[in-house]
Formats: C-alpha cells, sequence, structure tokens
C-alpha cells in the first residue's frame, strides 16, 4: 500500500502583519493569533550533560545533536510549539496564563467557551466515519500494463502470432496477409492485456488479505484512528510506520496448544507532533532528516544489547548510568504540555525520584550521514556501499552517546514518517 504523498506546509496567510510567517513546518493557524516573534538571539535548546553555550559536537552524537537543536530552534522560532499548545488549550477549555491574568485583571469571566473543542470533535468524528465505514480505507489495483513474471507483452504477443502464422502456412502452403497479421496482432495484444489484467486482479486479492492482515497486527488502524484525531487538533499529524520491532506474538503449536514466539513484528502508530522534528528546510516528510524524540524503558533498551547493530558497551552504559541520567531533550513546554495531557512532567521531581523505573527520552534520527562518521563509530567499511560518501541510516541517541546504528533496509531508501495536514496549502 502507497499512502499519498504530503508533507509540511506553511501556515495560513497571518492575521497579524506584525508577526512574520516562515516556509517550514507552520500549517494551518485558527486556533487564535500567533505568538509574537523571540527575540532575535534565541538561546539553544541545551544538551545533555553539558552547560549551555558549552557543547562540543563532534562525530555521529555530535551530528545528530546538532541536527536535534537546529530543527527545535527552528520550530520555536517559527511559533510551532506555541501554536500545538494553544491547541492543546483551546481542546481542555483552558486560557493562557497572560490571557487569565488580563481577564482577572479587569474583573471578566473565566468561564472558556469550548466552542473548538466541540468543532475538532466533530471534525474528527466524520474523518473516522469516512475511513473507518468501509471494509478497509485502502485498495490495491493493477497498473495499465501490469508487470507480471514471465515474458513482457510484446514477446507474448510475438509468440502467439508467429505459432498462429505456422499453422495458417502449414494449412495453405502460402503466407498470410500482411494487413491480415498486423489486424490480428492488435486483437492478440487486448486479448493477451486482458488476460494479464486478470491475473494480475486476482493475484492482488491475495496480497490484500495478506497486507490487511500485517497492519491489524501492526497497529496501523489503531494508529490511523489517533492520527485522524490529530489532523482535526494540530497544525499538522504524524503516522510512523513500518517500523520492525522484536515481540512476543500468540502462535499454537502442532498440538493447537497456545505458545509465544519472539519475532520481528512489523508496527505503525501515531506520533504526537510535540515529538517529531523535520529539518528545517523541509517542504515534504522525505525532504531532509527527521528526528522522533521517544520514550523508552530500561527493558526496551536492554532487549537491543545482543541485537546485530547495536553496541553492546554503548547499551552497558545507559543501563549503568539510567538513574543519573537527566531529561534535557525536552524543551521549554514541556512542563506546560505534561499539564495539558494530564501526565507527570519528565521534568518533574516526582517524576525523576522514581529512578529505574521511568522510561528516558531517545532521540531516534532518520537520514543521511557521511561515511567517516560512521566508520569512526565502529560500523565495519566493508559494510557500507561502495563509492558512497554518504549513508542513508537509522541511529539511536541517548544521552550524549549513540548506542544503535542501522542501515536503511529499502532499495529506494524512504523515511518511515507519514504527514498531513486538515487543509494543506500549496508549495
Amino acid at each position: 500500500m502507497q499512502l499519498p504523498k504530503s508533507g509540511l506546509v506553511v501556515a495560513y496567510p497571518n492575521e497579524h502583519p506584525e508577526t512574520p510567517v516562515a516556509a517550514s513546518p507552520l500549517i494551518r493557524a485558527d486556533f487564535g493569533p500567533a505568538p509574537p516573534p523571540p527575540a532575535a538571539t534565541v538561546t539553544p535548546i541545551g544538551l545533555p550533560g553539558t552547560g549551555q553555550g558549552e557543547v562540543v559536537l563532534t562525530g555521529l552524537a555530535g551530528h545528530i545533536q546538532t541536527c536535534y537543536r537546529g530543527s527545535a530552534d527552528n520550530r520555536r522560532n517559527l511559533g510551532v510549539d506555541d501554536r500545538m499548545l494553544a491547541a492543546l488549550r483551546s481542546l481542555r477549555g483552558e486560557y493562557d496564563a497572560k490571557t487569565l491574568e488580563a481577564i482577572r485583571a479587569f474583573g471578566g469571566s473565566e468561564i472558556f467557551a469550548r466552542i473548538t473543542a466541540s468543532k475538532v470533535r466533530g471534525c474528527a468524528a466524520l474523518l473516522r466515519e469516512i475511513y473507518n465505514s468501509v471494509e478497509r480505507p485502502w485498495a490495491l489495483s493493477p497498473t495499465p500494463d501490469p508487470q507480471l513474471a514471465g515474458p513482457s507483452l510484446e514477446e507474448a504477443v510475438k509468440a502467439a502470432l508467429t505459432a498462429e502464422v505456422a499453422e495458417v502456412m502449414a494449412a495453405t502452403q502460402q503466407p498470410p496477409e500482411l494487413q491480415v497479421v498486423k489486424a490480428r496482432a492488435a486483437v492478440l495484444k487486448d486479448e493477451i492485456m486482458q488476460m494479464r489484467r486478470k491475473v494480475a486482479s486476482e493475484a492482488l486479492e491475495t496480497r490484500t488479505r495478506v497486507i490487511d492482515d500485517v497492519l491489524w497486527e501492526g497497529g496501523f488502524y489503531e494508529g490511523l484512528n489517533a492520527f485522524l484525531g490529530d489532523i482535526a487538533t494540530f497544525p499538522f499529524a504524524v503516522i510512523k510506520g513500518p517500523v520492525v520491532r522484536m515481540k512476543n506474538v500468540l502462535t499454537w503449536d502442532a498440538q493447537g496448544k497456545p505458545t509465544t514466539e519472539y519475532r520481528p513484528v512489523p508496527l505503525w502508530f501515531r506520533c504526537s507532533p510535540f515529538d517529531v522534528y523535520f529539518a528545517p528546510w523541509a517542504q515534504d516528510p522525505q525532504d531532509g532528516y527527521i528526528i522522533h524524540r521517544e520514550r523508552v524503558s530500561r527493558e526496551n533498551v536492554q532487549a537491543l544489547r545482543d541485537l546485530p547493530n547495536y553496541s553492546k558497551a554503548a547499551i552497558d552504559k545507559v543501563l549503568d548510568e539510567w538513574s543519573s541520567k537527566s531529561c534535557d531533550w525536552y524543551d521549554y513546554n514541556e512542563s506546560e504540555r505534561a499539564d495539558l495531557e494530564q501526565r507527570d512532567s519528565q521534568l518533574s521531581s516526582i517524576y525523576s525520584s522514581k529512578a529505574n523505573e521511568r522510561p528516558m527520552p531517545m532521540l531516534s534520527f532518520y537520514g543521511s550521514v557521511s561515511r567517516q562518521m560512521l566508520v569512526d563509530w565502529g560500523v565495519d567499511d566493508a559494510r557500507l556501499p561502495p563509492m558512497a560518501r554518504d549513508i542513508n541510516v537509522f541511529a539511536y541517541l541517548f544521552g550524549g552517546g549513540v548506542f544503535g546504528v542501522t542501515l536503511h533496509p529499502h532499495p529506494t531508501r524512504p523515511k518511515p514518517f507519514y504527514s498531513d495536514s486538515f487543509e494543506p496549502l500549496p508549495r
């Protein structure tokens, strides 16, 4: 299945001319006016284990940290984070601190008219009805000229026509007229094309059932349901997948008894727009690197220890220093976001006191890095594509170090992200 291409588009024309709108992942701004632009000089987001302005960035880890900081600062400067916080506040029916202070200053009513929340729920319900009212919200169909195994269309027509001409010559001892041969060739081409389309359609019926089963088991439809809610709520929404992860899967043995099998499973899931960072110049999810800030548990990290493409020494170091790691990967809006999402902030003292039980932030990097960076990290140069100076990889950064690097397995190197908005603007 191929989802339609889409990407990050610029915001609606700004209603407030004093607030500039730049081209990048702003999409729409229907939750009130954009906040005033920050000062021209913005303090970069801190990096774990270092002080502000004292960061030394080297190697693969330094490259990922630099990309993350650039994307986060760019998104902050453009006001995207503030727009998403405004969306959450509108959905929850809460005023921001400055507005609430102004209301109290003149003795106004603090009751929030939750018109936006009602419209968001209605929009999300309509989208879900459209996509979930059918057996599956996608379909497979053959191309006008399906490519099948065996001879091509021209070769099949030539073989059939040659056989018929030989049969006519054997019966009449004379070759058929050229016009008759050309007319028969056209008829044979139409017949063979219809036959090939029928074979392709029958084959796709089987593939449709197989793909549908993979999507169900991989959580695609649950992710799509949440993705549609984000479409109605935020300036943009993101769904990620397929991402292969090891899971215990229920199977049945020869005696018909249930058992479990630990095997790789392709998964799809909705990503919070707060946690996905696109390259500052990106106008499409495939245009530049993508960084996904994920929360991972000790159990998940430990399960990677004996797998290829992961560093045992780096993972052991991560596990040993787990309780002392900070949450510096989180932005200035983490506390307010956590309050609006009704969860403990990972910057709070209560959360940090849970030590080993707490999940920690990890940066998953999807993009190109130089060959020398990979070799310096520990990838065998013989495994890398010959003559390639930049390699497309998945890399995983925890704290200040990279503990895993995987070469992109897909031939066309697509990033496993799809992003869209309710009303993308033309680019």
